[in-house]
Order: structure tokens, then sequence, then C-alpha cells
């Protein structure tokens, strides 16, 4: 699934967003918001096939809701495989996202929190998946977006974590960062098999966006 959203976001949602970017005025605003593989679709649409695509101009703001990617997908470095950079990487290295990329993560989502880095990482990387925030392994080698954030490090890779807000509440948001906001205390509801996955339908959740999306308006 992982491979068929990168490979749907790569070709046709590559071309589609710049045939919409080549055909709007100059003076409107592109915002995507993805939820699980759809994050790697929204990612595949930004970096084009390997990487090498180029959009007729930056997207103004990009939402990554419970995203099922790997949390280091967007840095250059990856702190596990020094000189690797995550395969989206280029997104950020070349400016691809002009306003705020916010992240969601959830405690209670056991769809990433659980099943994906058995997917992703096979049966035996389970004991390093458990002690997820231990001062010896802050981080897993394999782990999502959905419950870790956008993690590494670089130059050209700027990732705060911060907790989502209420529906009323101010973000400080600051254009070309990137946001990791904790939103347990509001996606907490689903089944015992995907936990709170799909709970993203909420007030909270849509004021986050909305506020990413206005942060750019208010950079000018």
């Amino acid at each position: 699934m992982k491979d068929r959203g990168r490979q749907i976001g790569e070709t046709g949602g590559f071309q589609l967003l710049n045939q919409l970017q080549r055909t709007a005025r100059p003076t409107v605003r592109f915002h995507l918001v993805g939820h699980s593989f759809g994050c790697i679709v929204l990612s595949g649409m930004l970096n084009g096939s390997g990487g090498q695509g180029q959009l007729i101009r930056p997207v103004d703001s990009l939402a990554l809701l419970q995203g099922a990617l790997s949390h280091w997908s967007y840095c250059p470095n990856i702190p596990i495989a020094p000189g690797t950079p995550g395969y989206f990487s280029r997104i950020f290295s070349q400016g691809k996202v002009l306003g705020t990329t916010i992240t969601t993560q959830s405690s209670f989502d056991t769809a990433v929190g659980k099943w994906y880095p058995l997917a992703a990482g096979a049966a035996s990387l389970l004991v390093k998946s458990i002690n997820f925030y231990g001062e010896a392994n802050p981080l897993p080698e394999y782990g999502a977006v959905g419950a870790f954030g956008a993690q590494g490090g670089g130059d050209d890779f700027k990732a705060l974590d911060a907790r989502m807000a209420s529906a009323d509440g101010i973000y400080d948001f600051t254009p070309g960062t990137v946001y990791n906001l904790n939103g347990t205390e509001y996606i907490r509801n689903g089944n015992l098999t995907e936990g709170a996955h799909n709970d993203i339908v909420r007030p909270e959740v849509a004021h986050a966006i909305w506020q990413a999306a206005s942060s750019r308006g208010m950079a000018g």
C-alpha cells in the first residue's frame, strides 16, 4: 500500500497538481491535506518521480494526519543511518512547501503505533519499538509519522513538537516549519483493530489545518 500510494502520487498526482497550478491564477493558493497512506500520496505529488519533479510553484501548506509512513521520511540526514536522506527529504530541501506543515499524532492510534512498526520492521523489531520514549532509545528504528511526527535533523528541516490546541486555540505557526501536533487529547476514539486512526473528523483537527493554511496568509 505504501508503494502504491507513492507511485500514484509521483505520477498522476504530480501531473494533476502541476496542471492545476498551471491553469490557476498566480494568486490561487494550494493547501494539501492527507490522512494515513494519503500522506504518502501527497508527498509523492510534491516530490515527483524519485524526488526529481519540479512544481510550477510551492504549495502554501501541508497537513499530514496520522501519517502511515516512516518518521524519518522528510529529514535530510537519518540519525540511525548517517548520510542517508529520507525518501521525501527533497520536499523541504527544495522548499516545496512555502507555508506551514503540520503532522498529527495520537497514542490511541493502534494502526500506526503498533501495526505499522511490525509491518515495517518485522516481528523481531517489536522489542525495539516497545520503549518509545526511553532515555537510551527515544525513538524506534521503525515508527510512523502518526505516532512520532516527522523526525530527524538537518539545516533545511525544522520540526518542532507541540500539543494540539482546542478548537478556538491560537497557534504561533512560522511558515517553513514542520509542527508535530500531539492530538492524543482529541484523537482517541476507535475500534480494537485500528484504534483512533480514523478519528480525525474533529473541530480541533480542522482548526489546526485552518491555522496552518492561514499562517501562510499572515506571512504575506
